[in-house]
């Protein structure tokens, strides 16, 4: 275990030129660890936290439950990017493992802000620790209303949680929540329904958003229950139903 810390702007700016080497050169460098606990780039929360850095996540669920059982408290600021950022430094090697050819991220791996938290709202819901907390905070008392975005490996945000957690008014809404988990969701196979998150599929994840959009126009969508809800969209999600 290790004391909870978090960085000042040097050590979040340490992090940041890290990661950037990280996409720039081959083989990827080797991970500051000793930026952890610099007294230089980092500071202690005031109440002497303590975290596991040998944690290893199955999936987002158990992420977002280890988490909340040492964040889940009001006087810590679970807004900070420096929280955060300092976080994903501590679980780099499981964020990000050494690909086979020694590098770090792919091509397109969008790694600032999947690993330093950015609250814009185009981005905030992708960073790969900070959601699944958010989330497993926000049904804590029964999670598997949002298994659907909480399902899958930690490194892998999914299409789901794009489409879903993109949107705070849908997040933190049960009733679209547990609408969306009895659509794509197989609770006897503990899977998700082939096919739920393409694109080209009718009655799709992304056409789900869509019908949202425009439903919420007209229906509050805290006050109904997800049967009503269910009932509310066309014929082209049927077989998601059964």
């Amino acid at each position: 275990m290790v004391k909870l810390r978090v960085f000042n702007d040097n050590g979040l700016e340490e992090f940041r030129s890290f990661l950037a080497s990280c996409a720039a050169a081959f083989p990827a460098p080797q991970v500051p660890i000793s930026l952890l606990d610099d007294p230089m780039c980092t500071s202690e929360l005031p109440d002497d936290l303590e975290v596991d850095p040998e944690r290893v996540f199955s999936n987002r669920l158990s992420a977002g439950e280890y988490l909340f059982s040492v964040l889940g408290q009001p006087e810590i600021d679970t807004q900070s990017t420096h929280l955060w950022s300092w976080l994903a430094l501590l679980w780099f090697e499981q964020l990000c493992p050494l690909r086979g050819d020694g590098s770090r991220f792919g091509e397109s791996y969008r790694y600032d802000y999947r690993l330093i938290y950015d609250p814009d709202y185009l981005v905030f819901h992708r960073h790969l620790l900070r959601m699944p907390y958010v989330i497993y905070r926000t049904y804590s008392t029964d999670p598997d209303k949002a298994i659907l975005v909480l399902h899958n490996p930690i490194t892998e945000p999914g299409d789901y949680n794009e489409n879903l957690c993109s949107r705070q008014e849908w997040y933190t809404n049960p009733v679209v929540m547990e609408t969306a988990r009895m659509l794509y969701y197989d609770d006897k196979s503990k899977k998700p329904k082939v096919g739920g998150s393409s694109r080209d599929k009718l009655g799709d994840v992304h056409r789900l958003g869509d019908l949202l959009r425009q439903l919420e126009m007209t229906y509050d969508l805290y006050s109904i229950t997800p049967q009503a809800l269910l009932e509310l969209l066309p014929p082209e999600f049927d077989k998601w139903k059964e």
